[in-house]
């Protein structure tokens, strides 16, 4: 009978010991860096702006996010950088494998330490640089990408969504922003412009669905401009950079941009409402309406 009760205790112990595989799963929050000459950094600027160290990471890595998914695809947001994949984990190397993206041949990264609310990855410069296509600007930045090697934390995000449609970290919400291995039709370049306004209109929903105070901007980079007082597009030129990097090459992102500009063709009324982000997308639709109809 002890052997029985043993043995039955074992099993349920076992079961409950999560594989490095399932460990893994989840969304994960870009937080800190084990990295003393950029840390180093990031002292000083915290010092400079009269702000704890912590908030200054936090700023600096404010909306990144690397979410690994049950079905082994992979979403990750890195300085408005957006890469979809798959990924995979080999225990005996540590190693965390991403492939099967698009424009990118795929890297890997060491697993140094994986706990149930902390993740702790090391890359290699060559890494972090193929997922780095979309520059960034700033003292941080610069001092960041100038390292051979990367070690960096990241922290569990309990945010959870029923469906890939409404997360706006799902492939299905970024589309715009993958670029094309062939030219796209009129219709594609379309449906890319529209999948962008749908991702906006999204992020404005999930602010009301997960009753968030804020909603940060920095994780992606696009021409147009929501404020308080309307929307507003940016001249071509000052998005060019990020902008021609979503479409096959320039021409297309031109074109993008014209129907962008279609969006705007008339006057969008500024709602009055309670509500700053129902208002936000009544604005979203109506440019949405504009760009779809004649």
């Amino acid at each position: 009978m002890k052997n029985t009760f043993t043995l039955l205790m074992l099993i349920v112990l076992t079961g409950c010991i999560r594989s490095a595989n399932n460990q893994l799963q989840g969304r994960w929050d870009f937080g800190y860096t084990d990295m003393p000459s950029f840390d180093s950094t990031m002292q000083e600027i915290a010092e400079a702006n009269g702000e704890e160290l912590q908030t200054t990471y936090q700023k600096f890595f404010l909306d990144n996010k690397l979410v690994l998914r049950k079905d082994n695809s992979f979403d990750l947001v890195l300085f408005r950088n957006y890469l979809h994949g798959n990924w995979n984990y080999t225990d005996s190397t540590q190693q965390l494998r991403f492939y099967g993206m698009a424009a990118n041949k795929g890297f890997s990264c060491r697993v140094d330490s994986a706990k149930p609310y902390l993740l702790q990855l090391r890359f290699d410069s060559i890494a972090i640089h193929s997922i780095l296509t979309i520059q960034d600007t700033g003292e941080a930045y610069r001092s960041f990408t100038q390292h051979a090697e990367y070690v960096l934390r990241l922290y569990s995000d309990e945010l959870r969504y029923s469906s890939q449609d409404n997360d706006p970290y799902s492939k299905v919400n970024n589309n715009w922003r993958i670029q094309p291995l062939h030219a796209e039709t009129g219709a594609e370049l379309r449906a890319r412009v529209n999948n962008h306004l749908q991702f906006w209109k999204l992020l404005f929903t999930d602010a009301i669905n997960k009753d968030k105070s804020y909603i940060a901007y920095n994780w992606f980079a696009s021409p147009l401009v929501v404020a308080v007082n309307g929307v507003a597009l940016r001249k071509y030129d000052k998005v060019k950079a990020s902008w021609n990097s979503y479409f096959y090459d320039s021409i297309q992102a031109k074109q993008g941009y014209a129907l962008m500009q279609k969006s705007f063709s008339k006057e969008i009324k500024i709602p009055n409402g309670d509500n700053r982000y129902r208002n936000d997308i009544d604005m979203i639709n109506q440019l949405i309406s504009n760009l779809n109809n004649p």
